[in-house]
């Protein structure tokens, strides 16, 4: 009972990347870590991912990409120019 209670604690994307079929007493790394690559992939330039740093490289491209376009000095200009918009 105190396990299922901690349990519904546990963040969505926590729990989907466990397995809980197994029984964490026999194979914990299984149940901690066994469903998550039903749920994710590994881009076939990586050979593994980091679901932390990939979350925070996205924030930080996207956030640094909405700057670089509102940028109207040399910055933004030499931004839009790479990325084939109006500079």
């Amino acid at each position: 009972a105190h396990r299922d209670e901690a349990m519904l604690k546990l963040p969505d994307d926590m729990l989907s990347a466990m397995n809980l079929k197994v029984d964490p007493c026999d194979d914990f790394y299984e149940y901690a870590c066994g469903g998550f690559m039903d749920h994710h992939e590994i881009p076939g330039y990586l050979t593994a991912i980091s679901k932390a740093w990939e979350t925070a490289k996205h924030t930080v491209m996207t956030e640094a990409s909405e700057l670089f376009q509102q940028d109207q000095g040399e910055v933004g200009a030499y931004y839009r120019a790479c990325m084939d918009e109006a500079a």
